[in-house]
């Protein structure tokens, strides 16, 4: 049970361990915007770890597994990161022609997208590929270009190009030892390097910057300084497992022994450093370390190890030369499969456009038709529900025309009354009056000159026949608008409101009424005395407790505008048109004016009277 414990304890304890390097790990992807687990993407992430660690077998595995993906797989990683990613697989197979293409490929993507760190990226590589090409100059001027224009929290793109700037520099040193800048600018650049990989905890950039600097510091004959680096250098690769840096390490220290002399040491450390890069078949640094061996022995007095190292050497050259030509076969060959694919699924897709074009435009076509069909029974309908309501308009308007043709019969009706009713009381009972008051005053002389004591009861006779024959003749006058052909409309108002509304207090504002206004047209002039009249007749009818009225006239552009009030309250407190106030609309519309009513504080009523 306690072994059990132990086990389970030391398995969480390891699981903590690897997740915490794989964050760690992770954190290095210069693609932060990659961060799906899609089977694609975790495969590309993968790809660049094992570049930038030179593990070679895992890369060409990768690739490999990457090269056989759908297009819907690779669709889910962003073209300018794939395109970066099998460029750094290339550059380190020395394949610096097309891994130059797609760096300059995926720069473009990127500034296209706006991403201008991804972009940066991409300039370094294109950078690499100018120095394995041997064009120092170009790479040291891309590499500057680029560190100049980053921003302060690009600490690890900054540790790769200030490390490549040190071995530019440190290579213009090995040209010329007299030129001491190239050895201080050297020096600069790798420590700032170590620096900023402590920063992020990059053991890797660490590691590489102690191996080269402890290497450049031999050169300067700086010895205790330099086996501390490069001790410090191996000690870091052996923690981390950086099997590839550690045989560069050791590679570096079998020459730092060559230029001290020390030919065992370095034998020692170059027989290691030739195993590792054998097993790995990195025949470009198997190559160079059995070089280094070969002088290593040649320099010990051993010939015959020396030769066979030298073949070796020629070996190695001659693998690396063949691995990177069947890297290259193998490429184009993909390249050609990958065209040929393209090709097919070009001509599939095509087919597919041309059946669904075929297919869309059957289908435009019967929705054109149903569409038109549907427009055909909308304008069906619209025309039956056009022709109904004209039909509803016209019986509507023949309702209108016979009611207002009934009103306007009314209206003459009831003039023409008006006018028998008040000719019959000025002509027939307004003469008899007068006959009978001419008998009472002959009457009353008679009385008086008798001095009859019935004289004064015939004196107060007379007088009542002279109130009832004033009476009629206002009563007759009310009816028939007596002098409207010889008088204007401003007197005639002025008579009949005297006349008709001498018990109230009357304010008239005519001040802007033209005399001449009407004075003609004794039609439209009987229509605005009748509305008058039937407005003083409402006030005496309608209008409890009503002392005052205001009558106003005033003229505004082409209308003469009329503003009848009183002060007077509704017994029932609401406005009901009864058949005066309908009498006036209608009179109204016979002039072409309009008016409006309101029994707010009192009654008003508004009329527009176009002036023609």
């Amino acid at each position: 049970m306690k072994k059990i414990f132990l086990f389970i304890v030391f398995g969480l304890f390891g699981i903590t361990l690897w997740s915490q390097s794989y964050r760690q790990k992770d954190s290095f992807y210069p693609f932060p915007e990659l961060a799906s687990r899609d089977s694609a993407q975790i495969y590309f992430k993968k790809l660049y770890f094992a570049c930038r660690e030179h593990n070679n077998e895992e890369a060409r595995l990768l690739m490999s597994r990457i090269q056989k993906f759908q297009d819907t797989e690779l669709r889910q990683v962003p073209k300018g990161i794939r395109l970066f990613t099998e460029a750094y697989y290339q550059l380190i197979n020395n394949q610096l022609d097309v891994a130059l293409k797609n760096y300059q490929d995926a720069q473009r993507y990127f500034e296209k997208k706006k991403r201008s760190r991804s972009a940066h990226w991409a300039q370094l590589g294109i950078a690499n590929c100018y120095y394995y090409q041997s064009h120092y100059e170009k790479a040291e001027r891309k590499y500057l270009s680029v560190l100049e224009s980053l921003g302060p929290e690009q600490i690890q793109l900054q540790n790769n190009l200030t490390i490549n700037l040190a071995i530019l520099a440190q290579q213009s040193y090995d040209l010329d030892r007299n030129q001491k800048e190239h050895l201080e600018r050297a020096r600069r650049y790798f420590q700032r390097a170590i620096r900023g990989g402590k920063e992020l905890g990059d053991t890797l950039m660490v590691c590489k910057g102690y191996n080269l600097l402890g290497t450049l510091l031999s050169i300067d004959e700086k010895e205790n300084q330099s086996m501390a680096y490069l001790d410090t250098a191996e000690s870091l690769a052996l923690q981390a497992k950086l099997s590839d840096e550690l045989a560069f390490i050791w590679c570096n220290r079998g020459y730092v022994a060559i230029e001290k002399k020390q030919y065992s040491k370095a034998i020692h450390y170059l027989q290691k450093a030739v195993d590792s890069f054998g097993v790995r078949q990195r025949y470009n640094m198997l190559s160079l370390a059995e070089m280094r061996l070969a002088n290593a022995y040649e320099a010990n007095g051993q010939t015959d190890q020396s030769l066979i190292h030298h073949k070796n050497y020629a070996t190695a050259l001659h693998l690396n030369f063949q691995k990177i030509a069947q890297d290259r076969i193998a490429f184009y060959e993909t390249e050609f499969r990958t065209q040929e694919l393209e090709l097919k699924n070009e001509k599939q897709k095509q087919s597919k456009l041309a059946l669904e074009k075929k297919s869309l435009r059957m289908k435009i076509f019967i929705l054109g038709l149903a569409s038109v069909l549907l427009v055909l029974i909308l304008f069906f309908f619209y025309f039956i529900r056009l022709k109904n309501k004209r039909q509803e308009l016209e019986q509507e308007q023949l309702k209108s025309n016979l009611n207002a043709e009934l009103i306007e019969k009314s209206l003459e009706a009831m003039d023409q009354t008006r006018a028998e009713i008040g000719r019959n009381l000025h002509d027939g009972i307004s003469q008899q009056v007068t006959g009978i008051k001419l008998g009472q005053e002959r009457l009353l002389t008679k009385a008086q000159e008798q001095n009859s004591p019935l004289s004064e009861q015939i004196k107060q006779q007379v007088g009542y026949l002279d109130e009832l024959y004033e009476e009629i003749r206002n009563v007759s006058h009310q009816l028939i608008p007596a002098g409207i052909e010889h008088h204007s409309l401003k007197e005639l108002v002025r008579m009949s409101l005297v006349r008709f509304l001498k018990d109230y207090q009357v304010s008239l504002n005519d001040q802007q009424l033209n005399p001449e206004f009407l004075r003609k047209d004794n039609t439209r002039k009987y229509q605005l005395l009748c509305i008058l009249q039937e407005l003083a007749g409402n006030v005496v009818k309608h209008a409890w407790e009503a002392n005052r009225i205001n009558l106003s006239f005033y003229e505004r552009g082409q209308e003469l505008i009329m503003i009848f009030e009183d002060n007077g309250k509704s017994q029932s407190g609401e406005l009901r048109e009864g058949v005066g106030l309908r009498n006036i609309r209608y009179r109204t519309q016979l002039i072409g004016g309009k008016v409006s009513f309101e029994n707010k504080q009192g009654f008003s009523c508004i009329l527009h009277v176009p002036i023609i």
